[in-house]
């Protein structure tokens, strides 16, 4: 009799351990039916999306591209730049007060693109 009663309460456990599944598997298709219509209605704009994130991508590629372009002359500039001040502060250093006209200007300038 006890072990009947038993029986009886797991078998009433198991039918509402379906119930709930049931239930569950149910809000499960009713959601990608859902997420199915969504996509159906908006494939046109997904297509769109994605053609044109590769081609921003491609875009972007180009900018970097330049990018790294642009960097290195102007690193390639600055040495060159820091070279020439480099050189002229070693050149000029010892005399504190320079007194120069325009020709003698033109001189140096001139020697130092001879260099």
């Amino acid at each position: 009799m006890l072990w009947e009663v038993g029986v009886l309460l797991m078998g009433i456990g198991i039918l509402i351990l379906c119930i709930f599944t049931a239930t569950t598997i149910r809000d499960v298709g009713s959601m990608v039916k859902r997420i199915d219509q969504m996509l159906t209605n908006k494939d046109g704009e997904i297509n769109t999306i994605i053609e044109k994130s590769a081609s921003i991508t491609n875009e972007i590629d180009g900018i970097v591209t330049n990018v790294n372009k642009v960097t290195d002359v102007v690193g390639f500039v600055s040495g060159i730049v820091s070279g020439i001040s480099a050189g002229r502060s070693k050149k000029y250093q010892d005399d504190e007060d320079i007194d120069i006209d325009e020709d003698e200007l033109d001189e140096i300038l001139k020697e130092e693109n001879n260099l």
